[in-house]
């Protein structure tokens, strides 16, 4: 078991036009994290560490850890919430990049996810996150809501 279902199920039966538009932004994605590599280690890199499919894995990773926290083997620090925070920031870039209907393909599944993250945290009315999240808040938009919730039960 990935510990993915939904992002599994959803590769599975993407259409050819899905996989197509996903596997360019994917080539795009993998020709800057190449570019950051040395010429000898470049070559070695065949896919993306941040490619679509694992930004929806960790969106759906981190779902599950604010519903039922982490596993005893898993090690899930503050900063990897941060993290998932700006991978799902970096999914709203790819999902208004894609065509509509591929868009609309992928939507179904990052709604269910996106609303599997609220009902697992409140609003941040407080700001209790603010010191260690002002960086991420500031650039975000005030559309990218998960910047301003707080985990129920926090992980780390």
């Amino acid at each position: 078991m990935s510990g993915t279902p939904e992002t599994d199920a959803l590769w599975a039966r993407l259409s050819p036009a899905a996989g197509a538009a996903v596997a360019a932004v994917d080539a795009e994605r993998l020709e800057v994290e190449r570019a950051r590599l040395s010429p000898e280690r470049r070559e070695a890199v065949t896919e993306p560490v941040y490619s679509v499919r694992r930004r929806f894995e960790a969106w759906e990773r981190l779902g599950r850890i604010l519903e039922s926290g982490p596993r005893p083997d898993e090690f899930y620090p503050f900063s990897a919430y941060e993290n998932d925070l700006d991978g799902r920031d970096s999914l709203a870039g790819v999902m208004a990049s894609l065509p509509e209907a591929v868009r609309a393909e992928l939507a179904g599944v990052l709604d269910a996810l996106d609303a599997r993250f609220a009902a697992a945290t409140d609003q941040d009315v407080t700001g209790a996150l603010d010191p260690w999240l002002r960086t991420g808040r500031g650039r975000a938009t005030q559309a990218h809501v998960w910047w301003w919730r707080v985990p129920k039960s926090a992980p780390w």
